[in-house]
């Protein structure tokens, strides 16, 4: 094979090789994420309470909404994370703008999908409630349903790594397909030219 030849099959290699270790590295990278979908039901809406002389009350205090949330929690990378993953002033929390109606932590029951995972969950004012664990492992989740007045989110920050919503999920699903699926088409274009060339070039000399 003349130096010609050996030149384009370095190239082809190199680009190759690049493309295959880009997307190993995608795939193997340590990735750090928490997802979060939250399943709201409105139980009272304020037309309601427009109703003369209909009061609702809680410790006292009128109200005019209830909902029910149910919050399910996953972690969708590849690392084990602990509650030393999380920063101490951002933890992983549910916060609602107005209140949660519970008296005591006690009250909230978490499903676990695995059941050696404790979880530790602490109601930190009337309108936050912290959630952590000695371990999640991939692939594991935990859920539970909740009361509580006004509108709710899932907030706080993992180190070197994110909390998403299921939205988000879908999006960098589809970007990872996306590439998962262009890598091989490039790959295989560039056997075709390689092929494609080497058989011009080999007409013309003989």
């Amino acid at each position: 094979m003349d130096w010609n030849s050996s030149i384009l099959w370095g190239i082809l290699g190199l680009v190759g090789g690049f493309l295959v270790s880009l997307l190993f590295f995608t795939l193997s990278k340590k990735q750090r994420k928490v997802s979060y979908s939250i399943s709201t039901t409105p139980i009272i809406v304020k037309k309601i309470t427009k109703i003369s002389e209909l009061v609702i009350t809680y410790k006292n205090k009128n109200i005019d909404n209830l909902s029910t949330s149910y919050i399910k929690i996953r972690n969708i990378g590849n690392d084990t994370l602990d509650v030393n993953d999380f920063p101490e002033l951002n933890r992983l929390s549910l916060v609602t703008d107005g209140v949660f109606l519970i008296n005591s932590i006690d009250e909230l029951e978490i499903a676990k999908s695995n059941k050696y995972m404790k979880t530790n969950p602490s109601l930190i004012s009337p309108n936050k409630i912290e959630i952590s664990f000695d371990y999640f492992d991939p692939k594991n989740e935990i859920s539970f349903s909740v009361f509580h007045t006004g509108d709710i989110e899932v907030c706080g920050s993992i180190k070197n790594g994110k909390i998403i919503n299921d939205t988000q999920i879908e999006k960098f699903n589809r970007y990872k397909q996306k590439i998962q699926r262009i890598i091989p088409i490039i790959l295989m274009i560039l056997a075709m030219l390689s092929t494609i060339f080497t058989t011009l070039y080999n007409g013309k000399n003989r």
